[in-house]
């Protein structure tokens, strides 16, 4: 019996074992192929090609958006700012229980920072002009507190970490055993629901063009797939 337990043992782990490296190459080959994406976009973006396509879109969803929804996203771009997106992220990583996975996951999210710097230096892309920005400071958190319309906007900061943690919490509601497959497709939902309405925030701010939430969802697939490799 005892031998039969060990080998009934042994298989499991080895089940477990070929299901993790599945998952790791999975993760490796959907990162590449999403940062593949993001660098094609970019070259799509720095030759001006979706230029009457930013505009249009910036009007459409301006015009269609109620005026009195601008506060509100006002606090989710708050939201997800560099402060707001790494707190939440820490939560999670806390709630994970994995102390040095979770310190490399938080180290991956900000280096990640040096490719949307690098992007805003490199791509001619400048944000959309004045006449599209609404600042309202009656709102603002405190992050972001000032608007200076200096360099670039792509790709959009806001969405690449709004994606990243989304993917986080997602593949972490995901693995809770005590959820039920309801709650589970709930909070998925609210994950999605935020980056849409981020992305949205953005455009009907004037913050952003729409090729930059875009761009910044790529990489924030990218690199919030990849990170999924150490958990």
């Amino acid at each position: 019996m005892k031998d039969n337990n060990s080998e009934k043992n042994n298989e499991l782990s080895l089940t477990l074992s070929m299901m993790n490296k599945y998952k790791k190459v999975i993760a490796i080959f959907s990162s590449l192929f999403f940062l593949f994406c993001f660098f094609l976009f970019s070259i799509i973006v720095k030759k001006h090609i979706l230029t009457q396509f930013d505009f249009n879109m910036s009007v459409y969803v301006q015009d269609d958006t109620p005026v009195k929804l601008d506060k509100v996203f006002q606090y989710f771009s708050s939201l997800a700012s560099v402060e707001g997106m790494s707190i939440l992220l820490i939560i999670i990583l806390f709630f994970r229980r994995q102390i040095i996975r979770g310190i490399i996951i938080f180290c991956i999210f900000l280096a990640s920072h040096v490719v949307e710097l690098f992007g805003k230096i490199f791509i001619n892309h400048p944000p959309p002009p004045f006449m599209f920005y609404k600042h309202l400071d009656a709102t603002n958190f405190g992050f972001d507190k000032y608007y200076v319309q200096t360099g670039n906007s792509y790709p959009s900061g806001h969405s690449f970490r709004t994606v990243f943690v989304a993917i986080i919490f997602t593949y972490t509601v995901l693995q809770v055993k005590k959820f039920s497959p309801f709650i589970k497709i709930i909070l998925t939902l609210g994950a999605i629901g935020l980056i849409c309405v981020v992305g949205i925030s953005r455009v009907a701010l004037g913050e952003h063009w729409t090729s930059d939430i875009i761009g910044g969802g790529l990489f924030g697939l990218a690199s919030g797939i990849f990170s999924l490799i150490f958990i």
